[in-house]
């Protein structure tokens, strides 16, 4: 499918790198400017992989705020044009992980193979246990012993950074209170806004599968508690079994190189393996191919022990 035929069949559906035949990676809402938080994984997992977008946030009509629900049902419409059968590898950024939980449920509910549900730093909905200021106080002191100058103006970026969002988000309120018309660079800030909204009023029903949450593990902001028990807040939305990955990074940076190589490998060999035990199944024929993995490849307890699951509901 050419990349116009792309979006006159599916709305919604955007193309970030439209190469290869393994089995698709959904990216799911949340997408930045250009697609620009999944650019670099592209580019790490190369032109065999291919990845497309969910998105239509950007092409409601002003004062339209569909739900969590409205989104996941407009994108599974699409996403079955698109690629009628399974397997669906979603992969969602913060807040758009409980659109793609939704999505997951729906297709599951519609008989359809759900290969996995990635979460990139993406909180579940249980409230969070936030971690005292004495205990942040105490991490800050670390890293600046570790950090030294660097450290300091890391954190000053930081600061100006949020402080001018800050700005930008009372900016936008105001312009949306008095209806004045919004500037171009103020879209994607309203949509981060948008979504937490959206993520606020939704009331997730159980997803009964398993889920696999991509974990920052730098400026960590929840007890370890929220971490363990709660499965960073999905463990009473999701009846399987949530698996928790530790990768480098913050929430802003994991999905930013050198970071995103730990997530970009991670995804090859969840799509290896999958491959490994169904075979390369044509999304749209049908057919399968059953390629053997090279010993490099192949499963590893190592890897296996990297990852957290946690006891399934």
């Amino acid at each position: 499918m050419r990349r116009g035929d792309v979006r006159s069949v599916a709305p919604s559906v955007i193309p970030i790198q439209t190469t290869g035949t393994r089995p698709a990676i959904f990216g799911v809402h949340v997408l930045g400017a250009g697609c620009s938080y999944y650019r670099p994984l592209a580019q790490r997992l190369g032109p065999a992989q291919p990845i497309y977008g969910l998105s239509a946030q950007f092409a409601m009509p002003p004062g339209r705020k569909p739900s969590v629900e409205e989104y996941a049902r407009l994108y599974v419409e699409d996403l079955r044009r698109f690629q009628p059968r399974g397997p669906y590898f979603l992969l969602a950024v913060s807040l758009g992980g409980l659109t793609a939980l939704e999505m997951a449920r729906l297709l599951v509910d519609a008989g359809e193979e759900v290969a996995m549900v990635g979460m990139l730093d993406a909180i579940g909905p249980m409230p969070i246990e936030w971690v005292s200021p004495v205990e942040r106080a105490r991490r800050h002191v670390e890293k600046l012993a570790l950090g030294g100058t660097g450290y300091v103006r890391e954190k000053i970026v930081a600061r100006v950074e949020r402080e001018r969002d800050a700005m930008r988000s009372r900016m936008l309120r105001w312009r949306r209170a008095v209806g004045a018309p919004l500037q171009d660079e103020d879209a994607h800030l309203q949509a981060a806004l948008e979504n937490i909204e959206l993520a606020l009023e939704f009331k997730p029903k159980p997803y009964e599968g398993d889920v696999v949450v991509f974990r920052a593990t730098e400026d960590v902001y929840y007890t370890p508690r929220f971490h363990h028990e709660a499965r960073l807040g999905w463990r009473e939305a999701v009846f399987g079994a949530v698996q928790i990955v530790d990768v480098p990074g913050d929430h802003l940076t994991l999905l930013q190189e050198p970071h995103v190589i730990a997530v970009a490998d991670e995804m090859r060999w969840r799509i290896d393996t999958w491959i490994a035990q169904h075979g390369d199944r044509d999304r749209r024929s049908g057919v399968i191919a059953r390629p053997l993995l090279d010993s490099g490849q192949a499963l590893s307890e190592e890897r296996l022990s990297r990852v957290s699951s946690g006891p399934p509901r």
